[in-house]
This record gives C-alpha cells, sequence and structure tokens, in this order.
C-alpha cells in the first residue's frame, strides 16, 4: 500500500512527540528524596517508591564481630580535645568489650555530589553521619553522659558536645566535611530519620551542624507505630512514603516546604 502524503509528517510528529515526552520523563526522574542509611535492610522495598526517592547504602555494618580499628584516625586527628574524646570514646569501648567505632563508616564527600538544595535529603545517624554504633550511655542528659564517658575512661576532656561530636563523626575533618555540605541546605530539606531512641541528645547535636535545626526533623523509629504499616516496606521508607516526600509541594526559602 502507498503511504499519502500526510503520513510522512505524521510519523516526524510522533517521532517529535515521542522526544518531547522522553525529555519530560527524564527530567522528573530527578528524586525529591535522597535517603542514606549504612544498613541495607532498611532499603526493603525501595523500587516503590522510585522516582520520588533516591536509596544511597554507605558504608558501616554494625554487625561485623569487630568494627575496624579506629588508632589511625586518632593519630591523624589535628585537634587535641578531640582526640582526647576520641581516646575516652575508644577507653568504653574497651571497657565494656564492644568496638563501637568504625573507621570506614558513614557518607563521604562524594556521596554529596550531584545533589541539588531542592532536595530534600534524610539521614541515618549511627554509621551514616557519624562513625559510632549507638550511644555509649542510654542519658539524653549531656552533663550526666559526659561524666559517665569520663569516669569510665580515665579521660578527661573539655567538656564540649561539639569536640565530642567531631570524635563521633571520626574526626575534625570529616566532621567540617558533613557541616559544610549541610549548610548548602534549607533546614526544611534535612531530616535524620534514625532508630536511635536518643533523639533528645541528636536533636542537640544536629543544631551544631545546622543551627535552627527544627526537633520535629529528628524522628527516631522506636517511637513510631510501625504495625500498621505495608510488609512490602522497611519501616524507614514506610515513613518516607507516608511523612516526608510526598508532603513535599511548596518551594521557599531556597528548598521544599512540608505541609
Amino acid at each position: 500500500m502507498l503511504e499519502s502524503p500526510e503520513w510522512p509528517s505524521y510519523r516526524r510528529s510522533l517521532y517529535l512527540g515521542k522526544l518531547i515526552y522522553r525529555s519530560a520523563t527524564s527530567s522528573a526522574q530527578v528524586p525529591k528524596v535522597v535517603f542514606f542509611d549504612n544498613e541495607e535492610k532498611n532499603f526493603l522495598g525501595k523500587h516503590q517508591l522510585l522516582p520520588d526517592v533516591k536509596c544511597v547504602k554507605v558504608e558501616g555494618d554494625k554487625k561485623r564481630e569487630s568494627l575496624s580499628d579506629f588508632s589511625v584516625l586518632v593519630e591523624n586527628e589535628g585537634e587535641e580535645e578531640v582526640k582526647k574524646h576520641m581516646n575516652a570514646i575508644i577507653g568504653v569501648c574497651r571497657k565494656s568489650g564492644f568496638e563501637m567505632y568504625d573507621k570506614d563508616s558513614g557518607i563521604k564527600e562524594g556521596n554529596f555530589e550531584g545533589m541539588t538544595p531542592d532536595q530534600v535529603l534524610v539521614f541515618d545517624w549511627d554509621l551514616t553521619l557519624t562513625m559510632i554504633e549507638g550511644f555509649l550511655f542510654e542519658i539524653d542528659d549531656w552533663n550526666v553522659y559526659l561524666y559517665g564517658i569520663e569516669s569510665h575512661s580515665g579521660v578527661k576532656t573539655d567538656g564540649l558536645m561539639e569536640s565530642h561530636m567531631k570524635a563521633m563523626f571520626g574526626g575534625s575533618v570529616r566532621f567540617n566535611m558533613i557541616k559544610e555540605n549541610l549548610r548548602q541546605w534549607s533546614v526544611d530539606n534535612v531530616y535524620i530519620l534514625t532508630n536511635n531512641r536518643r533523639k533528645d541528645l541528636i536533636y542537640k547535636m544536629a543544631i551544631i551542624l545546622m543551627p535552627n535545626f527544627e526537633p520535629e526533623h529528628v524522628i527516631s523509629m522506636y517511637y513510631v507505630t510501625t504495625h500498621l504499616f505495608s510488609s512490602s516496606l522497611s519501616p524507614k521508607l514506610n515513613y518516607l512514603k507516608n511523612n516526608i516526600p510526598f508532603k513535599a509541594t511548596t518551594v521557599a526559602r531556597g528548598g521544599v516546604q512540608l505541609e
């Protein structure tokens, strides 16, 4: 059958239409939310949230029999007070018989590449932002916590939470790298989503990273009712689906505000 004279132009229009559609959909694939965690189990069902949520697995495995030796980071640390806090943490770990440090864990500077301030960043805390699994004591009061560290380790420190944070983050260089990167975002667009129950202490530390950090942006799954969640998604992704990414509707102050 001979093609009508109109057919080639129709075919060209169809082809151009497909190109426009592909361009529009490819540009729409930029995720609203980027979720960083060190445990693969927290990404269960992640394909269901594409393209809205991108999951980034970082190094750090709390289930290893022995976490990596941290002494090399202590030796390379340039701030003496931070070294004291690092040695205090190591002292408590040795006394308790549990190595909580992992010198290879956590987000790296390369993890921030390609991220834009209009995206919502969601971070796990333990072994993702920090290089330590949990806190040394089940206490939210900083002064009591500090007393426990110093009395159990025998190391006298400057008593500053920021110095201790730097130790938890693997040293001042990595701490400053994370702080500088996070401060390119509006506080509206940064969350901490953790299984750690010490949310009040995490919040006190978060405002050192980002002044004006919102307390409700620290979410502890320990206090979240999960029995109604879908079993096809991990509890953390269930929380993201129902609370963070799909409510991002209003752009303001250089970022996405949540309803």
